[in-house]
This record gives C-alpha cells, structure tokens and sequence, in this order.
C-alpha cells in the first residue's frame, strides 16, 4: 500500500556497469587527485510511485469485460422492447383497418330491420284462418335496396319454431317471401303459429345488399353474414313466390 521507491547506490550502479569500473579504479590510485574521488552518496535511480487504490492488471481487465456484458444486454433489451412496439403498432394499424372494413361491409346490412306491430290496423289481415297473422314492419334505413328479402318466424321462448329460421323445414309454413326491399319502411302479414302455452315469436329476415353480400337478422336481433343466397340457405323450393310488400302508412 502506499508508495513504494527502490534506491540504488552510485557503487551499485557502478558494479552493475562494468564500463565504468576503470576510470573509478584510476581515481582511487596514490597520488591522484583526492578531490576527485568519488563518495558513496545515494540517489535514487528509479522512482516508481503506485496509488494505494491500485489494482491489479487482470481485474481491471475483468471489471472492463463486465461492462460490455452489461451494455450488450441493456441494448439486447432496447432491441427486443423496441421490435415489440413496432409489432403492436404493426398489429392496432391492422386491427383498426380490419374494422374499418368490417364497418363498411356492414354499412347497409346494419339498417336493415323487422319487427311485429300489434297496434296496425287489422282490417286487411288475410282471412286463412289456419294461421295466427303478424304484421311485420321491415325497415330499410339505408339508401339502397336489399333484394331476395325472405321473412320467417322464429321461436324465442318456449316450444315454438325453431331459434333459426334455416333449421325449421323446406316447406315451413311460416315464412314469406318479399323479394325487393326499396330504402323507407314498409309491411307485410307473416303467417306464424300463435303465442300460445309460453311461445314467444319475432320475425328473422334473410336478404342481399347491395354488394351482393347475403345476411340474416335473427329473431333476437343480431346480424349475421351468411355463405350463400337466402332461398338456398333454407333449402326452399323452387320456384318462389315473390310476395312484395306494402308501404307502410301511418
């Protein structure tokens, strides 16, 4: 610890240089010079000053090596932090794209509605007593026309038809087939098989928009794309019988 300092005498130096062995030889000679003899006076040759904090070569080497560890793997962690943002941006850039063309395909398909109006006047209900009438208010909110309109009445509660319109028969009586479905709102009488012991119904409506997309609104109201046109989806057959619908009047 502390300084540390080597002393070397002008004898030592003079025996470890042998070149100078001569001429002190000469000078210790009788009859020379007295003042020209050499005195043994210590100097210091070399002066080699270590701190107290020094330390050793190969553990400062050590310490340096940690520090590079250290920096790859804070840049190794920016890296991976920085990569994973970029991938959440990637995917909400794709996602809202996503939705936004969700939303325009469902742009007219959402407007399109039905439901039961029990207090229409009911002078022109048909006269088939075979079945209970229902008039039904179909809704085009959109600016367009949806075609191949079918109506059917679906079970809501209780042991009534079937939930879905396509898992009733082919030739399942309580259905109508409306055909163009113009923008505004419109009516048409639905044969259905009543309310009774606990059955609760609502009209489902199958259709095309204008993009040529098919889709159903269920009973409970959810919209629903489906693969294929709505005659095929329920099996119907052919040909149909296009019904029309009325203007709705108030």
């Amino acid at each position: 610890m502390g300084r540390s300092i080597r002393m070397i005498t002008r004898q030592q130096e003079d025996t470890a240089r042998p070149e100078r062995m001569p001429a002190q030889a000469a000078a210790k000679t009788p009859g020379s010079n007295p003042k020209r003899q050499p005195s043994i006076i210590p100097y210091y040759s070399e002066l080699e000053v270590l701190p107290h904090d020094a330390k050793p070569v190969t553990a400062q080497m050590t310490f340096a090596i940690d520090i590079d560890i250290a920096n790859l793997i804070v840049q190794a962690f920016i890296g991976l932090v920085t990569l994973g943002a970029l991938i959440a941006a990637f995917w909400q850039i794709n996602q809202n794209k996503r939705n936004r063309e969700y939303d325009i395909k469902r742009h007219q398909s959402s407007r399109i509605s039905a439901w039961y109006d029990e207090g229409k006047n009911q002078i022109d209900r048909p006269k088939d007593s075979r079945f209970v009438w229902q008039l039904v208010v179909l809704r085009n909110e959109s600016e367009s026309p949806v075609y191949d309109v079918i109506v059917t009445c679906v079970g809501i509660n209780g042991a009534g038809p079937s939930f879905k319109g396509e898992d009733n028969c082919p030739v399942f009586p309580d259905r109508a087939c409306v055909g163009t479905l113009p923008p505004g709102a419109w009516c048409i009488w639905l044969p259905t098989g009543g309310s009774g012991m606990g059955v609760r119904t609502a009209p489902e409506v199958a259709f095309v928009d204008a993009n040529g997309i098919s889709w159903v609104r269920r009973g409970n109201g959810r919209l629903e794309e489906i693969p294929i046109e709505p005659a095929v989806f329920y099996r119907l057959p052919l040909p149909l019988n296009w019904r029309g619908c009325a203007k709705l009047t108030e």
